[in-house]
């Protein structure tokens, strides 16, 4: 392991903002904005809540950048960057705390600034040799600017290592990262290649893990650390990033931290932003208590993780249409010691749904023993008695781990599409589809889309009318115009995922897949464009109509799908500076892990 991270490994915990330019900024904006940051308030907030160190984003996919930078003015052009270099003073306000700062970047071109995109060269999925030349140059320059007052990068995007990065000759992760160490060789550097359990390790030049994860409770420090690099992980306090309301409690947050921390981890939060840079009152509610706790265990030694029972829980029977469901728990041992674990299990809210099985469930396993439990929800009351609240849970608790894992209570939708005796083109998929009702995709109330499904002969047809006037691309995907579609086969295995970029005014629409590295090391996630399938976009007066043709033996790996399958459609509509997503579950952000939510579809 990197000698580079001993200080980071030493500070336990820090926090993570995303200060960024929305959509209706120009540069006389963003530099108001920027020049409004309060530095020295928030330098003082945070060591109130004795955070050791600060991720700062230097910018995202705007193309408007908190520092200035003569490469990228040469480059682009010149405005996008600030005049005020915020990062440095940023470092200097934070110095007589001595609290660090480290900076957040992407690995590729701001996707919503055309003229970026076209003068740097910029394209998906690709090696982009000439692209990356040119952003080194950029990154170098803020590296020399700031020298050792920055201590880090977090660099985000990192989708498509293999195309870009794997290399034997530059550009590769070496150049990447000796441009980020340019102005100080000790600075610690992390890839994200997306939500990951457990955080993956990217190359030998990589510090730490970017760790990006969703559910912190899902990481057991025991079969998750890395002797590679530093193990770190990156999650957000309210419902998404950057976002309010804040998610988890005082108690819950210090259980979640400090479940990493007490065992050499070190935790980043990403946390709410005021307009001045600055943290709110509920942000430093919670941020105090886990300071003060974590506080009490600095110069302790750190202990070693230890060997709980592992657990998975799904559904292999999903509630529908108020019929009973079947649960199913495994509780596994995968060390080499027999350990002992008591399991509680209730419904929240009480009386939602009752459960047949005796709890506290006692088990004793021997080294390797896995175990099977059935259970099964016996009763599922009207929804309308219970209007106040959002998503009933399961909660399960284990006696060896002082975490709470909160698994929704879904009940599954039925959709009922027809068979159709021929296989329509794309030109004409919205003509054979027309007498068909289309299912809504509705966020917050506004209807993003309006989609409608068909089959033929074990090939999927899909038409959507979305609601996106002016679509956009986003370096995270489905952060920009999307539809996502999520499908299975059965009940919980491999989820399969598409992603269908409309055309937008610099790039024509494109159709990826994800695709599982087996390799043991990476076991990563690759986006890649998908060539069996069929997929066009066109304009519309409200938006853009969509047109799929996918053969589901390619898709979903199975030769006969006449029983049905399960399915989702996300779709994300970029609103201003905001992303409004629906699902056709009703589920907003869609799940890439579990199909208990999908829909299943049913050929009629």
């Amino acid at each position: 392991m990197s000698k580079r991270t001993d200080w980071f490994q030493k500070a336990k915990w820090g926090v993570f903002i995303h200060f960024l330019a929305d959509d209706s900024v120009d540069s006389e904006l963003w530099n108001n904005a920027v020049d409004g940051f309060d530095v020295d308030t928030l330098a003082a907030q945070l060591h109130k809540v004795s955070a050791r160190y600060i991720f700062l984003t230097i910018g995202q996919n705007s193309g408007f950048y908190c520092s200035p930078n003569t490469e990228y003015d040469a480059l682009c052009a010149p405005g996008r960057c600030s005049k005020r270099d915020l990062v440095l003073e940023l470092a200097e306000a934070l110095k007589p705390y001595e609290i660090d700062l480290m900076v957040y970047f992407t690995s590729g071109a701001p996707d919503k600034d055309a003229l970026a995109l076209r003068q740097l060269g910029w394209k998906t999925a690709d090696r982009c040799a000439a692209f990356q030349e040119k952003w080194e140059a950029v990154i170098r320059e803020w590296s020399l600017r700031w020298g050792p007052q920055v201590k880090g990068w977090w660099i985000d995007g990192c989708y498509f290592a293999d195309e870009m990065y794997r290399h034997n000759d530059a550009p590769n992760f070496k150049s990447f990262s000796k441009a980020m160490r340019a102005g100080n060789p000790e600075a610690i550097v992390a890839w994200n290649p997306g939500v990951s359990y457990p955080p993956i390790h990217m190359d030998l030049e990589e510090d730490y893990t970017a760790g990006e994860i969703n559910e912190p409770q899902q990481i057991d420090l025991a079969s998750d650390k890395s002797d590679k690099v530093q193990f770190h992980f990156l999650s957000y306090l309210g419902t998404s990033w950057g976002m309010r309301p804040l998610r988890f409690t005082p108690a819950e947050i210090i259980v979640h931290t400090t479940e990493v921390t007490n065992y050499a981890g070190v935790v980043s939060w990403d946390v709410p932003l005021e307009k001045n840079g600055t943290l709110a009152e509920d942000v430093m509610a919670v941020l105090k208590p886990l300071g003060a706790e974590i506080d009490k265990t600095r110069g302790c030694d750190f202990g070693v993780p230890p060997k709980r029972v592992k657990h998975d829980f799904s559904f292999t029977r999903v509630p529908q249409e108020g019929e009973p469901g079947v649960a199913s728990l495994i509780l596994r041992n995968p060390w080499d010691i027999r350990i002992h674990d008591s399991i509680s299990l209730k419904v929240e809210p009480h009386g939602y749904a009752t459960m047949d099985i005796a709890v506290p469930i006692e088990c004793e396993l021997q080294p390797g023993e896995e175990r099977s439990i059935n259970i099964f929800i016996e009763k599922m009351v009207d929804k309308s008695g219970f209007e106040t609240v959002e998503k009933p849970h399961i909660l399960l608790r284990k006696s060896s781990d002082p975490r709470l894992f909160k698994y929704p209570l879904p009940v599954r939708k039925i959709l009922r599409v027809p068979n159709l005796e021929t296989l329509p083109t794309l030109e004409n998929v919205q003509q054979m589809l027309t007498t068909l009702i289309p299912t809504p995709i509705i966020s917050d109330g506004r209807k993003l889309a309006e989609i409608k499904l068909a089959v033929h002969d074990n090939v999927l047809i899909v038409a959507a009318e979305v609601n996106d006037m002016d679509p956009v691309r986003s370096l995270g995907i489905w952060q920009g115009s999307c539809i996502e579609l999520f499908g299975s086969p059965v009940e919980n295995p491999n989820i399969n995922q598409f992603f269908a970029l409309p055309e937008t005014r610099d790039v024509s629409d494109l159709l990826l897949r994800h695709v599982k590295d087996t390799e043991a090391k990476k076991q990563e996630l690759h986006t890649v464009p998908e060539t069996e399938s069929q997929f066009a976009t066109r304009k519309t007066e409200n938006g853009y109509s969509a047109f799929l043709i996918i053969p589901l033996n390619n898709w979903l790996g199975n030769e006969n799908n006449e029983d049905g399958f399960y399915l989702d459609i996300v779709c994300s509509v970029p609103y201003g500076a905001q992303l409004a997503r629906g699902a056709l579950s009703g589920e907003e952000r869609g799940n890439a892990s579990t199909t208990d939510n999908y829909v299943q579809i049913a050929i009629v």
